[in-house]
Formats: C-alpha cells, sequence, structure tokens
C-alpha cells in the first residue's frame, strides 16, 4: 500500500456502522489508519528529554511546559497589576539570559515566550483600559451608545433580566464624541426588556444607557452599559448573522411542537442557545454534572465532524478533500454559534479531540492541545482568566491521556461501547474536579453516572439536530421529522437529570479552601494513578456502585455550620438579599427574601428556622422577594412589614399573594418592632416621587425607596439599606439621627453607587455583600471594594464565601463562613 492511499484510509468505526451515533459522541471516531508521525520537538539538547511516564510512553514534556508557562505569563500580564508584569519580565529575561550562555535553545524560547507576554497582554489590557468607554464607566456616567448587539441570554423567571454582549462603534456624553470599538456587556430589565429581547443579534442600535466598571476579575469588557429606554434601531443585522438567525430559527420552529423540556434542550445542545431553558431545569443540568451539554463544547463539534467525514466517506471522498471538509465543518460550526471568543475555544478543542482520539497517541495529542492552548492565549490573552478555557483544557488533556487506555483495559471485561461512555467522562471529570469543586464547592457524586446514562442520547440528538436545522430551510414539516427525533433523545437527556437531582445525595459539600483544593487534587491524582494500572480499572464498577449507594443518602451539614451562637446570617441566594436575624427557639426575623424561593428554603432549614416570626421586605424588587414562598412552606409566617411604596405593580402583586391572610403593616420612619431579643428599627422610609409612579422597573427612585433599618440582636446591632443608591443613602444620613452599627449589609449588592457619607455614619467593623457569582451587573464594583478599605471594614461575600453568619465572641466579633477561605 502506497503512502497516499494510507493517507485516504478514514476512520473505520464510521465506515462499518452509523450506530456508532446512538452508543457513544466518542465511538464515532473510530480508529485512523494514519502513519504515526515522529514526535519531535524542538531541540533534544533543552535538558526536558523524552522519558517514560506511566500511560503517556516515551513523553516530551517540552511542548506542555512552553504552553503552561505561556499561560502564567498571560494570566499575569492580564491582571494590570504592574508588580506581576515586571516580574514576568525579569523571569523572562532572565531566564532567556542564563539559557543563551549555556546554548539550551528550549530554555531559551520560554523566555522569550514570557517576554512576549507583556507586550501582547500589555496592547490587550491597554486597549480596554484606555477606552473612552472605560473612563466614563469610572465616572458612572450617562451616555448615549451606538452598538453592535450579539445574542442574549434572559435571567431568571423572578428576576427578569436580558443581557447580551455588544461592540460599541460610537459614544456620546453631551457634546463630546467618540468613535471606538470596545466591547460592553448590555444589561436591561423592567419595561425596556421586551424591546431588546426581540432584537437580532447584529443589529445596530443606539440607547442611552448609565455605565459601570465590568465585574471584578473581569477584564474582557471595558464596561457593563445598563439601558434604562428601549432602543433605536439604526441598521438591520449583516447578511451573515441574519443567515445565522435564521439557522436558529428553523431549529427552534422545528421543535416547537414538542413538550417544554425537550423544546428547550434541543436548540441549547446543537447551538448552546440556552434562552428557553427553565430554571429548575438548569439547576438539574447542573446538580448532575450535565450542564457542559447545554453549552457550545467541543464534544459539539466532535460529533458534527465525525457525522459529517461519515457521510463523505460514504460518499466516496478520500484523502485531502476528507481534510477540507473538516476545515470547512469547523468554520460552519464557527459560524453557526456566533463566532464568539468561547466558541473558538471550542472548536479548538473540539478539533484536537477528534484528532487526538482517533489516530494520536497520548503524547502527540498533547503535543496539538499544548499548540491549540499556545494559539488561542496569543489571539486572545484573556482566555488566561477564563474559567471555561480551563476547564476545556483540562478536560480534554484528561480524555487525551486517559480515555483511550481506560476502555482498552476495560473492554476486557464489559462491551467496548459501553468502555467508552464510561471511560471518557470519567476521565474528564477527574481532570476538571478540583476547577469544578473550587467553583461549585461541592462533589457531585452522580456526576459520572449521568453521563453515562447521558452519553448514548447526546449524539442522536445533537445529529438530528443538526438535521433539522438545514431541512428547515428547505421545508419546515419535513424539519419538524429530525427534530422530533432529536427531541425523543433530549426528553431522555431531561429525565436522567430530574432523576439524578432528586437523589438525597447528589452533591456533597466541600470546602472551597486552600487545604480542601489540595485533598481533592490529591484525591484525583490518586485515583488516576490507580485507574492507570493495569488492573485498577477492574475496581471502576464497584466504584460508581459505591457512589450510587451513597448519593441514596443525604449529605452531612458542612461541619461547624452554622455556628452554635449565630444572631445574623446573610444567606447565599444568588443576585439577591435575604437577612436572618435569631429570635432564639427556631423563630426568627427575615428581612428580604431573595430571587429563588428554593435557596432560601435550603438557608432556612440549614438553621433550623420553623417560624418567622416578622418578614420586613425593604422594597418589591423581583430579588428581593422572590423568594417570598419558601417562608411558608412548611414554616408559619406570622407578620409582614413593608414600605409604603407598591412600586412595581408586578411586584406588589407578589407579595399580596403570597401574604395572603397574614397580618401586614406599612413601615413609618422611627417604628420599632421587638421579637425576642430581636429590635427593628425604621432609620428612614422615603415615600416614592409622585412624578415616578409610572417608572420603569428597577428605577432608581424604586430603588431609593428602600426602607432603611437598624436590627439589634442582643447587643449586636446592624444596618440594612436594601437598594439604595447614592442619593438615597445621602437622604438617610440626612434624616437619621444616629446609623451606627457592628454589621453593615453594603446596599444595592455592592454596586458602584455608594456614598461616603454613609459609610462613616454607620461606622460597622464588618460589611456584608450578598451578590450572586458570575452576575451581569459587574456587583460588587471595584470601587466600592476601596471604600470599604478606607473605612477600616472587613468584606464578606456571599458569591464567594456562602452563607455569613455573625455572632458575638467574648471580645469581638466572630464571622463564620459556609464555604470555608
Amino acid at each position: 500500500m502506497s503512502p497516499s492511499d494510507s493517507h485516504s484510509k478514514v476512520p473505520q468505526t464510521l465506515l462499518r456502522t452509523p450506530r456508532a451515533l446512538a452508543t457513544s459522541r466518542l465511538r464515532l471516531l473510530g480508529s485512523w489508519n494514519l502513519p504515526r508521525r515522529s514526535p519531535k520537538f524542538g531541540d533534544r539538547q533543552s535538558g526536558l528529554r523524552e522519558r517514560e511516564v506511566g500511560g503517556f510512553g516515551h513523553f516530551d514534556w517540552r511542548p506542555v511546559v512552553l504552553a503552561a508557562s505561556l499561560w502564567a505569563g498571560m494570566w499575569a500580564c492580564t491582571s494590570a497589576i504592574p508588580v506581576l508584569m515586571l516580574i514576568t519580565g525579569c523571569a523572562g529575561a532572565l531566564v532567556a539570559l542564563i539559557a543563551a550562555r549555556e546554548e539550551r535553545f528550549f530554555a531559551i524560547s520560554l523566555g522569550l515566550a514570557l517576554l512576549a507576554c507583556l507586550p501582547m497582554a500589555g496592547l490587550r489590557m491597554w486597549a480596554i483600559q484606555a477606552s473612552p468607554i472605560s473612563e466614563l464607566a469610572g465616572e458612572a456616567a450617562v451616555v448615549t451608545i451606538s452598538a453592535r448587539i450579539g445574542s442574549g441570554k434572559s435571567g431568571m423567571a423572578n428576576s427578569p433580566w436580558w443581557g447580551a454582549a455588544a461592540i460599541v462603534d460610537e459614544v456620546a456624553d453631551g457634546p463630546r464624541s467618540w468613535k471606538t470599538s470596545s466591547r460592553v456587556w448590555v444589561i436591561v430589565g423592567g419595561q425596556p426588556l421586551a424591546a431588546w429581547q426581540d432584537l437580532a443579534p447584529g443589529t445596530l442600535v443606539r440607547a442611552t444607557v448609565s455605565l459601570a466598571p465590568s465585574q471584578s476579575g473581569d477584564s474582557s469588557y471595558a464596561a457593563i452599559a445598563r439601558a434604562r429606554e428601549p432602543p433605536e434601531v439604526l441598521a438591520p443585522p449583516s447578511v451573515i448573522d441574519a443567515t445565522v438567525e435564521r439557522l436558529h430559527q428553523g431549529l427552534r420552529e422545528s421543535v416547537a411542537h414538542l413538550a417544554p423540556e425537550p423544546r428547550s434542550l434541543v436548540p441549547a445542545l446543537v447551538v448552546g442557545d440556552v434562552s428557553l431553558m427553565g430554571d429548575e431545569l438548569r439547576e438539574e443540568f447542573a446538580a448532575t454534572g450535565l450542564t457542559h451539554l447545554t453549552a457550545v463544547s467541543g464534544a459539539n463539534l466532535t460529533i458534527i465532524l465525525a457525522c459529517l467525514m461519515f457521510a463523505a466517506a460514504r460518499m466516496g471522498v478520500r484523502g485531502w478533500w476528507l481534510r477540507v471538509i473538516a476545515v470547512a465543518g469547523v468554520v460552519f460550526f464557527v459560524v453557526l454559534c456566533r463566532s464568539e471568543p468561547s466558541v473558538l475555544r471550542a472548536a479548538a478543542m473540539g478539533f484536537v479531540g477528534l484528532v487526538s482520539l482517533g489516530w494520536a497517541s497520548p503524547r502527540q495529542g498533547m503535543r496539538y492541545l499544548s499548540t491549540a492552548v499556545i494559539a488561542l492565549l496569543v489571539i486572545d490573552p484573556l482566555m488566561s482568566r477564563s474559567l471555561g478555557f480551563s476547564l476545556s483544557v483540562a478536560a480534554t488533556a484528561g480524555i487525551i491521556v486517559w480515555a483511550n487506555s481506560w476502555a482498552a483495559q476495560l473492554s476486557k471485561w464489559v462491551p467496548g461501547w459501553l468502555a467508552e461512555a464510561l471511560c471518557v467522562p470519567l476521565a474528564a471529570q477527574l481532570a476538571t474536579q478540583p476547577i469544578v469543586t473550587w467553583i461549585s464547592a461541592q462533589i457531585s457524586v452522580v456526576c459520572v453516572g449521568a453521563n453515562l446514562v447521558a452519553g448514548p442520547l447526546v449524539a442522536p440528538a445533537t445529529v438530528m439536530g443538526c438535521l433539522a436545522v438545514a431541512l428547515a430551510q428547505l421545508w419546515l414539516p419535513l424539519a419538524m421529522i429530525p427534530g422530533t427525533i432529536a427531541g425523543w433523545f433530549a426528553q431522555g437527556l431531561c429525565q436522567v437529570a430530574t432523576f439524578g437531582a432528586a437523589l438525597p445525595g447528589a452533591a456533597y459539600a466541600w470546602p472551597a479552601n486552600q487545604v480542601g483544593m489540595f485533598a481533592i487534587a490529591g484525591i484525583c491524582a490518586a485515583l488516576l494513578m490507580i485507574l492507570s494500572h493495569p488492573k485498577g480499572i477492574r475496581a471502576l464498577v464497584p466504584g460508581l456502585c459505591f457512589l450510587l449507594v451513597l448519593s441514596l443518602f443525604s449529605p452531612p451539614a458542612v461541619p461547624g455550620w452554622p455556628p452554635a451562637n449565630w444572631r445574623i446570617v446573610s444567606c447565599d441566594v444568588g443576585q439577591g438579599d435575604a437577612t436572618i436575624l435569631n429570635a432564639g427557639g427556631g423563630n426568627a426575623v427575615v428581612v428580604d427574601t431573595g430571587p429563588e424561593p428554593e435557596k432560601l428554603d435550603a438557608c432556612l432549614r440549614g438553621l433550623g428556622i420553623r417560624t418567622i416570626s416578622l418578614l420586613v421586605l425593604t422594597h418589591l424588587h423581583a430579588d428581593h422577594i422572590g423568594g417570598l414562598t419558601a417562608l411558608r412552606s412548611g414554616r408559619e409566617l406570622a407578620k409582614v412589614m413593608h414600605s409604603a411604596v407598591e412600586q412595581p405593580a408586578g411586584g406588589w402583586r407578589q407579595v399580596v399573594q403570597a401574604i395572603s391572610g397574614v397580618p401586614h403593616e406599612v413601615a413609618v420612619p422611627g417604628a420599632k418592632v421587638q421579637v425576642g431579643n430581636v429590635v427593628i428599627e425604621v432609620l428612614a422610609a422615603k415615600p416614592f416621587p409622585e412624578f415616578a409612579v409610572e417608572a420603569q422597573g428597577d428605577s432608581p427612585d424604586e430603588n431609593n425607596s428602600s426602607l432603611v433599618l437598624r436590627a439589634w440582636v442582643g447587643e449586636l446591632s446592624a444596618v440594612l439599606c436594601g437598594d439604595l443608591e447614592e442619593q438615597g443613602q445621602l437622604d438617610a444620613v440626612a434624616s437619621a439621627a444616629d446609623m451606627s452599627a457592628d454589621v453593615f449589609l453594603v446596599p444595592h449588592h455592592g454596586s458602584a453607587r455608594q456614598s461616603a457619607e454613609l459609610w462613616r455614619s454607620v461606622g460597622a467593623a464588618v460589611a456584608l455583600i450578598s451578590v450572586g457569582a458570575d452576575n451581569p451587573y459587574g456587583h460588587p464594583a471595584k470601587a466600592t471594594a476601596r471604600l470599604a478599605q478606607s473605612q477600616g471594614m472587613r468584606v464578606f461575600r456571599t458569591d464567594l464565601q456562602g452563607s455569613i453568619a455573625i455572632s458575638v465572641g467574648e471580645k469581638n466579633l466572630k464571622v463564620t463562613t459556609e464555604k470555608r477561605q
């Protein structure tokens, strides 16, 4: 057989049977019969020689070291911290100079790579921070922007918002205007919501927005732009954007006749469109480790490319034309999913996974992965700070290194398709588990089992969905056939998620501190070593049985939570507020309820609260009243106190319905209510301006009408201000004679609109910020953190530390966090 004939070979599994589509997403890949290429990389005299390392065989670590070094350098240089940038540059120069004297060519390239991080990452950060958008955001300016809107996503049902990335063409602040190409995150709530949600991606609009600095730790956006009015459409989407939206709409229409769950899941599986997925379904997928199926990932591309090449091979396509088709498939995938940074990452990881699993050895696969990482970091240095990028790289590395060898060993005892379906998610989970645990502070014990059952369902659902996309452009009734088939498999995935999430021990809490991270990393490393042993894989099935039994038992309480003498707890309810004041004997006073009843219910159960003696609602926004139903779910609600402001009207209707039959009263300044050892004092209750009765939802007037409270729990005091903005805080200081307290619940989740006067008046030792992780508002603002530091307050955040309990020690306050830091 000639070399050209060898290169024309296609995956044998693909040619044998299309049934592989229904067994495992990776069963499609088969075995590529292509000649192995030399694993040479760089200079063998550089000191990093190939070595025998477990399943790696003779492994050359140099590509991995180079990629890891570049990643670390980019991370340091995108921090915008001069000291880190200086250390990176000096380290690179030192390594390059020493290596040059020793003629270590690889080490020279390593040093030069670190030096290159300075201009590449520095220019990227400079372009963002030197933008007029960033400067105006620092001033909290209200400006008019002309921007091209990207694909949007919706928030929770109980806290409606819409957000989308946008490229700003022009920004105007009064008579001044600037041309720019800055990337911002647009968020909308209230009455303008419907007008923004109806915008097709790629539409050029003009709107007045209020700017705020981008979220702490996220430098990919120059600012957060909050729109308070409907947009003015300046130009329709481009031809490409309009075509992509037509393809997406065709997919949605082809499954519109299905039940709600599969109807929402099919677009998520095919193009990562999760806009139709409900909160409950999202939580079930998160609890069972299936969330990756609903995001644009390398797995999507792997499935699509494998099917595309299978079809091409059946039609007689051979040789380099197969590669052309593969590249065309990648381009189509990127365009279909709107060419966002996460899509480029997924395309790179998927292509690496397909090639590596199809015919490359682990050493070659890691070389391809390292090359992809280097290329992506050069294209966008900010990927070095992306958790999604870290998860993608870790999962791909785990699959490349371990999945094939484990499956080969396990196939001696179980069918090959089952071995692959089991080993692939297991390798990915063990490789990514430390990162996942750090993010979520928990370990899912049903993840492997759920992915095992879900694996055979994903490929046919994705393939049928892609077919529906194509056929919908020809004739919608014809597209409904593959759309229906995709829905059947999607329904199965929904049932897997629902069943797994319902198990009492589906997830176990794990401390997300340094000790916890070292422990989980050590456990994963030990499991990887055991499973890599020729006989270790035999323990896999018994291990899965053990996890299944473990999931049937309720997880133990977090050690030390809650502390025995807790007085005040700020519950981790996501993007909202819910504060619990301990009245003793299972009784409590609750101030606001957060956006979701499930999270508030979990917090109250953990605290052992059976009776709500008093509920105080600072104002009627959804992120403060959305959890109301949790208070009457197996608990007694005795009394409610609220402000005189009945806006927004939808929020007031929700409150009236939820507290039906419960005594309630309007809070007035100076009022005091005592429940057990808890005393609530109303410091300020600003009336709602008459001119703002028709104000749009989530307006400054509504925020500034929040009740200002001081709570005493024994000798411990706390000030709670709802969502007061700067003017409302100044008014509160002017109207209240004394606002001093030990604890300060930072207004409006730590937004940038703060008054230093209020902070000085409170003079607390501890500042609590109740905020949701990765929220679209950019909370808490960096300026707020600086303000807290300037006032000598120690800050605790629910997004990082979970629920936060305050108690009184012998000489000072004691703070206990649910997630150990």
